[in-house]
């Protein structure tokens, strides 16, 4: 059964105009295709992989040879040594899928406007040639044959498909030999050897030698080769020389890719953008890593600046998420900032009752230690002053809030980050309290951390009189 790719048409670059939700489609056939490479490459020969693209919805069938096709030419992150080695199964009758399969990839190729050179290089670019000399044979062959059909067939410069053969093979060794670092220079084939070599195989007659000596420097200054992933040689010892090349044909791909487009940054400023479902999925990539680098950098950061820049992303990605419609990432920053928040107040009354403990102990005991207890703000005739008496620890705490961080600080004329990273825990409870004000529509298993906060926050004795005094409190 042929069959047909369901949704792998929509995935060339030949579509000048496409909605949103085409591009979207797009974007999620792209990412199936991904998780079917992965399981080709896991197990190429099993029919797990054809099976996941049948779930997918990438075929119909696990019949779809042309599908299967399909997906070996068109996805990325295919081992290629492995697609080599599935391609060139054979023989036919023992593997007739498999000679299905190459007969579709192969007839995927365009060689219409090409030479041959160009044609074998993007032939070879798509797969890496097995080592046997029958898979090879097979490959060969394939190309041969559709190269002379595109080209003309009766009316091609190649008398028929076994000139083409044949200087498909003559081609391969002469990048062997001009190219492989254990030959000497001194015993590599020459121009005339290759011409000479030739001799005859274009239907009994000759390939005209200028065109014989222009394949011949085309490979000697460009070797052909399987374009390879620098990710290749992360796994295993290469030579620095592949290494080399691997690279350099990467770097030219990228010359290859028209350059990013961007809204100038004054520009997005001044003119109001609707964001669409292009940003909600930039977002959800994007907020995959930020819900865990922000709270991360939150939590450890001792720079007073990066402390109240990341609450501030924190608070900006709840507000994306808001507009998103991404309820659960709401609730999760509301959480993170509650939780926060109320370990600042249980940590606050802990502080308090240790200080009024100390400080209990120092007057029965009638000793004061500034090393102990800090610089006592009193005076030793004032013995009624006792009653006010405060530590220089606690003056310096309160000196360090960063009030002009707070949602109420907007009286401020300066913006003072002093003391944000001593009191984070207050800043956030500040901006989780906001949030929840704002989203409380979207507000779902945040609310017992906000409630456990402001229980925390009525033994401390923070809450207002008329809200403390409550008989649910």
């Amino acid at each position: 059964q042929e069959g047909k790719g369901i949704g792998l048409d929509s995935l060339s670059d030949d579509q000048e105009q496409m909605t949103e939700d085409e591009l979207l489609q797009r974007k999620q056939q792209k990412q199936n295709l991904v998780a079917v490479a992965e399981a080709f490459n896991e197990k190429p020969f099993k029919q797990a992989w054809i099976e996941k693209a049948v779930e997918l919805e990438i075929l119909d069938t696990v019949e779809n040879a042309k599908g299967v096709a399909q997906i070996l030419y068109m996805a990325s992150n295919l081992d290629k040594a492995k697609v080599g080695e599935y391609l060139s199964k054979g023989p036919e009758e023992d593997y007739p899928f498999n000679t299905k399969v190459r007969q579709f990839f192969i007839s995927m190729f365009d060689f219409t406007e090409m030479g041959f050179a160009a044609a074998l290089r993007l032939f070879l670019s798509k797969f890496r040639l097995p080592g046997e000399a029958q898979c090879i044979d097979r490959f060969m062959e394939g190309f041969a044959n559709e190269l002379y059909r595109q080209q003309g067939g009766d009316n091609s410069f190649f008398k028929n498909s076994d000139a083409v053969y044949v200087l498909s093979f003559s081609t391969i060794m002469l990048n062997t030999d001009l190219h492989n670092p254990m030959i000497n220079d001194e015993n590599r084939m020459t121009k005339q050897q290759f011409i000479n070599n030739n001799r005859g195989i274009n239907g009994g007659e000759d390939f005209p030698p200028e065109y014989l000596s222009l394949l011949y420097d085309q490979i000697k200054e460009q070797q052909i080769q399987v374009q390879r992933d620098v990710g290749e040689f992360m796994k295993k010892e290469e030579d620095d020389e592949d290494f080399r090349s691997a690279w350099d044909s990467i770097l030219a791909k990228h010359r290859e890719v028209a350059a990013a487009s961007f809204t100038p940054a004054g520009q997005a400023r001044r003119n109001i953008y609707k964001a669409g479902i292009h940003d909600r999925e930039m977002f959800t990539v994007l907020v995959r890593y930020l819900r865990l680098c922000l709270p991360a950098v939150f939590a450890r950061s001792m720079d007073d600046v990066i402390v109240f820049k990341t609450l501030r992303g924190l608070k900006q990605m709840a507000m994306c998420a808001d507009y998103f419609d991404m309820p659960d990432l709401v609730n999760d920053t509301i959480e993170h900032l509650l939780v926060e928040g109320r370990e600042y107040v249980v940590n606050v009354i802990i502080q308090e009752h240790s200080h009024v403990a100390h400080h209990h102990d120092a007057r029965e005991t009638q000793s004061v230690s500034s090393r102990s207890l800090g610089s006592v703000a009193t005076t030793e005739d004032d013995e009624s002053a006792a009653d006010d008496t405060t530590y220089a620890d606690e003056e310096k705490f309160d000196s360090q809030i960063p009030y002009s961080l707070l949602s109420t600080g907007k009286g401020y004329s300066e913006i003072d980050y002093t003391g944000a990273s001593n009191h984070r825990g207050l800043l956030a409870m500040d901006t989780g309290f906001l949030l929840v004000r704002r989203y409380a529509r979207k507000v779902i298993t945040a609310w017992p951390i906000f409630i456990e906060c402001l229980c925390a926050m009525r033994d401390a004795r923070a809450l207002p009189k008329g809200l403390s005094e409550l008989d649910d409190f």
